[in-house]
Protein backbone atom coordinates (compact mmCIF):
# COMPACT_ATOMS: atom_id res chain seq x y z
CA UNK A 1 0.00 0.00 0.00
CA UNK A 2 1.47 3.57 -1.04
CA UNK A 3 2.24 5.27 1.93
CA UNK A 4 0.37 8.46 3.04
CA UNK A 5 2.21 11.83 1.98
CA UNK A 6 1.69 15.35 2.39
CA UNK A 7 3.37 18.43 1.49
CA UNK A 8 2.71 22.46 0.72
CA UNK A 9 3.22 23.42 -3.01
CA UNK A 10 3.55 26.86 -3.56
CA UNK A 11 1.77 29.19 -6.20
CA UNK A 12 3.63 32.19 -7.91
CA UNK A 13 2.90 35.12 -5.43
CA UNK A 14 5.47 38.22 -4.85
CA UNK A 15 8.74 38.93 -6.15
CA UNK A 16 11.04 38.04 -2.77
CA UNK A 17 10.72 35.11 -1.07
CA UNK A 18 11.85 33.14 2.10
CA UNK A 19 12.84 29.63 3.85
CA UNK A 20 10.02 27.51 5.67
CA UNK A 21 10.92 24.35 7.23
CA UNK A 22 13.17 23.45 4.07
CA UNK A 23 11.00 24.97 1.27
CA UNK A 24 11.68 28.15 -0.69
CA UNK A 25 8.00 29.60 -0.35
CA UNK A 26 7.15 33.05 -2.04
CA UNK A 27 5.67 35.54 0.08
CA UNK A 28 2.16 36.98 -0.54
CA UNK A 29 1.53 32.94 -2.19
CA UNK A 30 -1.47 30.65 -1.86
CA UNK A 31 -0.36 27.46 0.20
CA UNK A 32 -1.74 24.19 -1.02
CA UNK A 33 -1.83 21.14 0.65
CA UNK A 34 -1.37 17.72 -1.57
CA UNK A 35 -2.12 14.79 0.73
CA UNK A 36 -3.52 11.07 -0.44
CA UNK A 37 -5.55 8.73 1.38
CA UNK A 38 -7.55 5.35 1.41
CA UNK A 39 -10.26 5.47 -0.68
CA UNK A 40 -10.93 1.94 -0.81
CA UNK A 41 -9.94 -1.14 0.59
CA UNK A 42 -11.93 -4.26 -0.19
CA UNK A 43 -9.83 -6.28 2.87
CA UNK A 44 -12.23 -3.64 5.44
CA UNK A 45 -15.59 -5.29 3.85
CA UNK A 46 -14.17 -8.99 2.57
CA UNK A 47 -12.31 -11.16 2.82
CA UNK A 48 -10.11 -13.54 -0.02
CA UNK A 49 -12.08 -16.43 -1.40
CA UNK A 50 -11.50 -17.28 -4.60
CA UNK A 51 -9.12 -16.68 -7.59
CA UNK A 52 -10.25 -15.89 -11.50
CA UNK A 53 -8.52 -15.71 -14.55
CA UNK A 54 -9.36 -15.38 -18.18
CA UNK A 55 -9.73 -18.53 -18.86
CA UNK A 56 -11.71 -19.86 -16.08
CA UNK A 57 -14.07 -16.80 -15.70
CA UNK A 58 -14.55 -16.46 -19.24
CA UNK A 59 -14.66 -12.21 -18.52
CA UNK A 60 -12.74 -9.41 -20.13
CA UNK A 61 -12.81 -7.06 -17.74
CA UNK A 62 -14.44 -7.04 -14.30
CA UNK A 63 -15.31 -3.70 -12.20
CA UNK A 64 -16.73 -1.78 -9.08
CA UNK A 65 -18.58 1.52 -8.48
CA UNK A 66 -16.46 3.39 -5.96
CA UNK A 67 -18.59 5.85 -4.08
CA UNK A 68 -15.85 8.69 -2.71
CA UNK A 69 -18.84 11.23 -2.25
CA UNK A 70 -19.07 9.92 1.18
CA UNK A 71 -15.56 11.71 1.93
CA UNK A 72 -16.92 14.83 2.86
CA UNK A 73 -14.84 16.41 0.09
CA UNK A 74 -15.24 20.42 -0.50
CA UNK A 75 -15.87 22.26 -3.42
CA UNK A 76 -12.34 23.60 -3.59
CA UNK A 77 -10.85 20.20 -3.05
CA UNK A 78 -9.29 18.85 -6.46
CA UNK A 79 -8.65 14.88 -6.43
CA UNK A 80 -7.75 12.44 -8.55
CA UNK A 81 -7.06 8.31 -8.31
CA UNK A 82 -3.30 8.06 -7.68
CA UNK A 83 -2.78 4.20 -7.50
CA UNK A 84 -4.92 1.02 -7.82
CA UNK A 85 -3.68 -2.52 -6.05
CA UNK A 86 -4.77 -5.93 -6.91
CA UNK A 87 -4.29 -9.03 -5.58
CA UNK A 88 -2.72 -11.29 -8.73
CA UNK A 89 -2.70 -14.93 -8.14
CA UNK A 90 -0.49 -17.50 -9.94
CA UNK A 91 -1.36 -21.50 -8.99
CA UNK A 92 1.18 -23.06 -7.08
CA UNK A 93 1.58 -25.91 -9.90
CA UNK A 94 2.03 -23.24 -13.11
CA UNK A 95 4.53 -21.38 -10.81
CA UNK A 96 7.41 -23.50 -12.61
CA UNK A 97 6.06 -22.63 -16.15
CA UNK A 98 5.14 -19.05 -15.71
CA UNK A 99 6.64 -16.64 -17.81
CA UNK A 100 7.51 -13.23 -17.06
CA UNK A 101 6.30 -10.10 -19.30
CA UNK A 102 2.24 -11.70 -19.10
CA UNK A 103 0.12 -7.89 -18.56
CA UNK A 104 -2.51 -6.76 -16.69
CA UNK A 105 -4.52 -4.10 -16.81
CA UNK A 106 -6.20 -1.44 -14.39
CA UNK A 107 -8.95 0.91 -16.24
CA UNK A 108 -10.17 3.89 -14.31
CA UNK A 109 -13.44 5.82 -15.52
CA UNK A 110 -14.37 8.95 -14.25
CA UNK A 111 -18.14 8.03 -14.14
CA UNK A 112 -20.10 5.86 -12.44
CA UNK A 113 -21.52 3.82 -16.04
CA UNK A 114 -18.20 2.57 -18.18
CA UNK A 115 -20.36 2.96 -21.07
CA UNK A 116 -20.24 6.38 -21.12
CA UNK A 117 -16.80 7.67 -21.18
CA UNK A 118 -13.51 6.42 -22.52
CA UNK A 119 -11.18 5.21 -19.14
CA UNK A 120 -7.53 5.99 -17.76
CA UNK A 121 -5.73 2.56 -18.57
CA UNK A 122 -2.70 1.23 -17.23
CA UNK A 123 -1.04 -1.49 -18.08
CA UNK A 124 2.19 -3.57 -16.29
CA UNK A 125 3.83 -6.32 -16.89
CA UNK A 126 4.17 -9.06 -14.43
CA UNK A 127 7.63 -10.09 -13.53
CA UNK A 128 7.84 -12.53 -10.17
CA UNK A 129 11.27 -11.37 -8.96
CA UNK A 130 10.08 -7.56 -8.42
CA UNK A 131 6.85 -8.70 -6.72
CA UNK A 132 6.32 -10.09 -2.35
CA UNK A 133 4.61 -13.70 -2.97
CA UNK A 134 2.36 -15.05 -0.20
CA UNK A 135 1.06 -18.63 -0.26
CA UNK A 136 -2.73 -18.61 0.01
CA UNK A 137 -4.91 -22.03 0.90
CA UNK A 138 -8.39 -20.81 -0.69
CA UNK A 139 -11.38 -22.28 1.02
CA UNK A 140 -13.25 -25.83 -0.54
CA UNK A 141 -16.50 -23.32 -1.65
CA UNK A 142 -14.05 -21.19 -4.06
CA UNK A 143 -16.86 -21.21 -7.65
CA UNK A 144 -13.55 -20.35 -10.20
CA UNK A 145 -10.79 -21.77 -8.57
CA UNK A 146 -12.74 -25.07 -7.19
CA UNK A 147 -13.59 -25.87 -10.74
CA UNK A 148 -9.80 -27.37 -11.19
CA UNK A 149 -9.01 -27.95 -8.06
CA UNK A 150 -6.42 -25.10 -7.65
CA UNK A 151 -7.02 -23.95 -4.11
CA UNK A 152 -3.28 -23.19 -3.28
CA UNK A 153 -1.94 -20.03 -4.87
CA UNK A 154 0.41 -17.62 -4.66
CA UNK A 155 -0.15 -14.12 -4.93
CA UNK A 156 1.01 -10.59 -4.45
CA UNK A 157 0.24 -7.03 -4.38
CA UNK A 158 0.59 -5.48 -8.03
CA UNK A 159 0.14 -1.90 -7.97
CA UNK A 160 -0.99 0.48 -11.03
CA UNK A 161 0.50 4.30 -10.77
CA UNK A 162 -2.42 6.56 -12.18
CA UNK A 163 -0.54 9.90 -11.26
CA UNK A 164 0.90 10.68 -14.73
CA UNK A 165 -2.14 9.04 -16.52
CA UNK A 166 -4.99 11.51 -14.77
CA UNK A 167 -4.13 15.07 -15.16
CA UNK A 168 -3.93 17.08 -11.96
CA UNK A 169 -6.71 19.05 -12.52
CA UNK A 170 -8.53 15.83 -11.20
CA UNK A 171 -11.55 13.95 -11.50
CA UNK A 172 -15.07 15.29 -11.76
CA UNK A 173 -17.54 12.29 -10.76
CA UNK A 174 -17.24 10.99 -6.90
CA UNK A 175 -18.91 8.17 -8.39
CA UNK A 176 -16.25 6.30 -10.71
CA UNK A 177 -15.52 2.97 -11.60
CA UNK A 178 -12.19 0.55 -11.69
CA UNK A 179 -11.53 -2.07 -13.91
CA UNK A 180 -9.62 -5.17 -13.80
CA UNK A 181 -8.68 -6.60 -17.70
CA UNK A 182 -7.39 -9.37 -19.37
CA UNK A 183 -5.11 -8.21 -21.77
CA UNK A 184 -3.21 -11.42 -22.53
CA UNK A 185 -4.48 -15.42 -21.99
CA UNK A 186 -2.25 -16.89 -19.47
CA UNK A 187 -1.68 -18.20 -16.03
CA UNK A 188 -2.49 -15.15 -14.12
CA UNK A 189 -5.50 -14.99 -11.95
CA UNK A 190 -7.02 -11.96 -9.77
CA UNK A 191 -8.03 -12.23 -6.33
CA UNK A 192 -12.26 -12.25 -5.25
CA UNK A 193 -13.45 -11.53 -2.50
CA UNK A 194 -16.52 -13.75 -0.44
CA UNK A 195 -19.36 -13.79 -2.41
CA UNK A 196 -21.08 -10.78 -0.28
CA UNK A 197 -21.04 -7.52 -2.15
CA UNK A 198 -23.89 -5.58 -4.10
CA UNK A 199 -23.99 -6.45 -7.43
CA UNK A 200 -25.26 -3.01 -8.49
CA UNK A 201 -22.00 -1.99 -7.94
CA UNK A 202 -20.16 -3.99 -10.31
CA UNK A 203 -19.96 -4.10 -14.10
CA UNK A 204 -18.85 -7.45 -16.29
CA UNK A 205 -17.85 -7.62 -19.90
CA UNK A 206 -18.10 -10.67 -20.75
CA UNK A 207 -16.79 -9.80 -24.54
CA UNK A 208 -20.32 -8.27 -25.54
CA UNK A 209 -19.91 -4.99 -23.43
CA UNK A 210 -20.12 -4.17 -19.79
CA UNK A 211 -23.48 -5.00 -18.38
CA UNK A 212 -24.23 -4.42 -14.50
CA UNK A 213 -24.80 -7.43 -12.88
CA UNK A 214 -27.56 -6.64 -10.68
CA UNK A 215 -29.27 -6.57 -14.18
CA UNK A 216 -28.80 -10.28 -14.43
CA UNK A 217 -31.76 -12.70 -13.34
CA UNK A 218 -30.53 -13.79 -9.62
CA UNK A 219 -27.72 -11.75 -8.93
CA UNK A 220 -28.03 -10.65 -5.54
CA UNK A 221 -24.67 -10.72 -3.91
CA UNK A 222 -21.20 -10.72 -6.27
CA UNK A 223 -17.72 -10.96 -5.56
CA UNK A 224 -15.36 -8.40 -6.09
CA UNK A 225 -12.01 -8.10 -7.29
CA UNK A 226 -9.43 -7.69 -4.32
CA UNK A 227 -8.49 -4.23 -4.70
CA UNK A 228 -6.64 -1.13 -3.02
CA UNK A 229 -6.98 2.47 -4.26
CA UNK A 230 -5.59 5.55 -3.40
CA UNK A 231 -6.63 9.05 -4.07
CA UNK A 232 -4.85 12.33 -4.27
CA UNK A 233 -6.62 15.46 -3.01
CA UNK A 234 -5.37 18.47 -3.22
CA UNK A 235 -6.80 22.06 -1.35
CA UNK A 236 -6.57 25.09 -0.05
CA UNK A 237 -4.23 25.99 3.05
CA UNK A 238 -1.89 24.19 5.21
CA UNK A 239 -2.04 20.79 5.61
CA UNK A 240 -3.11 19.57 9.11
Amino acid sequence: MRVPISMMLMMAGCSYSTKFEGLEIEEGSIIECTEELNAFDIEDVSTLQDAMSKSIGNCLRDAVIIDFGGQGLASDVTWRVSAVEILIMIPEDKVPMFQDGELMRVEVFDSDDPTQIEPYVVDMEVNRVDLQWTLYTLPDDAAHAGQTGEYNQYGAWLTFDFLDIIPATGMNSRRFVVSVAWPDPGNIAVGYSNFNRSCAANWTDYGEGWRLNSERAGEYQCSWPMLRIQVEQTYPGSCE
